[in-house]
Parts: C-alpha cells; sequence; structure tokens
C-alpha cells in the first residue's frame, strides 16, 4: 500500500518537473512557415520540445536546406540560437507580431521570419472558382464572350461536376464544392439557340450535359455567389444592382437552394460605400444574416494593403457588411504542392481564429 501511494508520488513530481520545464520555456512547439524570397515557395518547419534533451529540436519539412535537423536553444524569453546538424550556428530574436510566436534571425542573409501556423484552425473551406474576365483577349481568341461560354459550358461545368461526383465516391466525408457566376448558370439553363457572335456560335449545352449540372447543384457540388459576375458596382443605381442581384435568387428558387448572401469581387472592382444600404435592403428578405462582399484586386490596381482576415465594413452599427479583402492578388493561381502554395498560402488566407475556421481562395486567373 505504502509503496503504491509512494510510486503514485513520485509519478505526480516527475511530472509536474515535465510541466515545470515546460513552463519555464517560451512555448515555441507547432509548425512554422516562412517564404522563399524570389519564387513564391516556403519552407515549413516543426519545433518540438524533447524532454530527453531539453530543449526544442527543429526539423525540416518543407523544402530541402543545407541541414534537415537542429536543436532551438533557449537563452532568455526573447532570445534563442539554433545549432543545425551541419555545423551552421544562428542568433534568433522571438518577436509576437500576433498572440502566436515569430523567430526571427536579424543576421541571416537567408532567412528572414519563421511564423507559427495557426493550431487552433481545425477546418478550412476552399472555394474553387474560375476567375472570369469576358472580352480580356479579344475577337477571337479565348477571352471573346462566345469562346467564354463555350468553355465553361463544355469544360469548366461538366469536369466539376464529375469530379465532385469521383471524391464522394472514393471519400464519402470529402467533398468538392465549385463556385461560379449566376450569369453563366443562368445562360447554361436559358441558353438562346443560334446566337453566332464575329463569327463564333454559342454552343448550347446537351441534355446531358444539362442534367449532370442540375445534379450537381441539387447535391451541393456547384453552387453560386450573389452578385451577377465580376460588376463594376460603381457604374450602377439601385435598380441595376436588384436586378443583378435577381439572377442568383432565381436560380436559387429553380433547384430549391438557399439564397447566397456573399458577393464575391475580383480583378479591377470598384465597391462604393453606398452598396451596402442597398445589399442590407435587398438581402433583409432572404438571408437571416448580414450580407457579405469578399474582395480580390488585381494587384496593378491598388497601392495599399489591408490585412486579410474577416471584418464589418460599414458606417454605423446596424448599416455594415461582413467582408474580406485581398489586396495584390484574387489572389494568385493556386500552387501545387504545400511547398508551393501559390495563392493557397497562408498569407492569403482568411482565418477567424476565434472559431477556428479559415477560407482559401482557390481561382484560377483570367479565364483558365
Amino acid at each position: 500500500m505504502f509503496i503504491g501511494i509512494l510510486f503514485i508520488i513520485i509519478t505526480c513530481v516527475g511530472v509536474s518537473a515535465k510541466n515545470k520545464i515546460l513552463a519555464d520555456v517560451p512555448q515555441l512547439d507547432g509548425y512554422y512557415h516562412m517564404p522563399i524570397l524570389g519564387n513564391g515557395n516556403q519552407y515549413v518547419f516543426n519545433i518540438d520540445w524533447s524532454h530527453t534533451y531539453n530543449r526544442y529540436l527543429v526539423t525540416v519539412t518543407g523544402q530541402s536546406l543545407a541541414w534537415a535537423t537542429a536543436t532551438l536553444n533557449i537563452i532568455n524569453e526573447t532570445s534563442v540560437n539554433l545549432v543545425c546538424d551541419n555545423g551552421m550556428n544562428l542568433p534568433g530574436i522571438i518577436k509576437y507580431p500576433t498572440n502566436l510566436p515569430s523567430i526571427c534571425w536579424p543576421t541571416s542573409k537567408d532567412f528572414t521570419c519563421w511564423n507559427r501556423l495557426l493550431s487552433n484552425i481545425t477546418r478550412i473551406h476552399v472555394i474553387n472558382m474560375n476567375h472570369l474576365d469576358v472580352g480580356y483577349n479579344g475577337i477571337p481568341t479565348t477571352g471573346f464572350i462566345n469562346n467564354i461560354l463555350n468553355i465553361y459550358f463544355h469544360q469548366y461545368f461538366p469536369r466539376a461536376a464529375i469530379l465532385a461526383e469521383q471524391i464522394r465516391r472514393i471519400s464519402p466525408d470529402d467533398s468538392f464544392v465549385y463556385t461560379t457566376h449566376p450569369w453563366l448558370l443562368s445562360m447554361f439553363f436559358n441558353c438562346p439557340s443560334n446566337l453566332i457572335l464575329a463569327g463564333i456560335k454559342l454552343q448550347c449545352p446537351s441534355n446531358d450535359e444539362l442534367d449532370l449540372i442540375e445534379r450537381a447543384i441539387r447535391t451541393g457540388a456547384i453552387t453560386w455567389h450573389a452578385g451577377a459576375m465580376n460588376m463594376q458596382y460603381e457604374w450602377m443605381d439601385e435598380r441595376a444592382l436588384n436586378l443583378s442581384l435577381d439572377l442568383s435568387v432565381s436560380l436559387a428558387k429553380r433547384f430549391h437552394v438557399p439564397v447566397p448572401c456573399v458577393v464575391s469581387v475580383r480583378d479591377v472592382p470598384g465597391v462604393p460605400i453606398a452598396i451596402i444600404r442597398s445589399l442590407n435592403q435587398y438581402f433583409s428578405q432572404y438571408c437571416s444574416y448580414k450580407p457579405m462582399i469578399t474582395v480580390g484586386v488585381n494587384a496593378a490596381v491598388t497601392n495599399f494593403d489591408i490585412p486579410n482576415g474577416l471584418f464589418r465594413w460599414g458606417t454605423s452599427d446596424d448599416l455594415n457588411v461582413l467582408a474580406t479583402w485581398h489586396s495584390f492578388g484574387y489572389p494568385n493561381n493556386p500552387g501545387s504542392t504545400y511547398t508551393n502554395p501559390g495563392g493557397l498560402a497562408l498569407d492569403d488566407l482568411v482565418i477567424i481564429p476565434q472559431v477556428g475556421v479559415g477560407l482559401a481562395f482557390a481561382f484560377r486567373t483570367d479565364n483558365q
């Protein structure tokens, strides 16, 4: 009996000692990322506390470096020393630009700062979309209106629907959702026959294609945002705005799905603050929450940077919308791997840490 109690006491003391060690040093456990200057890729590092060595161990999990493992020695609350397996020794500084730590290397010509990946995010919603830019390439090349419609009708829409079905069969717990513009879907289901523009014929969808896309909509594999397309709202009066929003509502009623309450604006948008009152009035009949605007700005037309995140945009507590704003890109095309993320890099995500959710915009650029 006594021996059993003594064992429990020793065990508790041992656990307390381990916790004491962790309490005495900065809490740096987790994954960190650092952009690779000049090519858009990133390094990824894992930092983990070792009770055996009584220090942090670092491993490179992304792009290869001249070293693969290292120890991170704590000097004090704000200073560290990185000792790499190739003999490199690097002093660093712990900073807290947010409530998560970053480790910066002021004496290195190759390293800037390692930024902590958020650990409390439990779900990332990926918005898959092709960026619509009618007329961008001129006549008769890709960007001409009938070419664009033909590509969406016979390539993008069917591919999205088929991919969603394949993913659902292979991995029922996962899903692929493709987002598009109400104007495109309205044209798809109400296709004007014999429409020829500049000698290019609009090729209306077949019955099989119509059935495929309708099934994808009803199962949630294809959806749309609330705006008709990428509109320049500063050119519209309220009547034109409401007519453009009606396209989305009519599709929702046709297929018995919820009315979208989020307007997507990409490329060179003008979003005047006067639109806020109109959006609140219009969506009050359809949405139980505030309407939302998500904006991605062409890198060539902005000289200011708004931090990524969800915020309220408006003139008062009652007159506002939820908003996200991505400066310098829609974002860019998504990359192929986590070390080459493209527009899916952490800096491009909209993170809402309070609820553990993030938004990633996998947008293909101009008519791709």
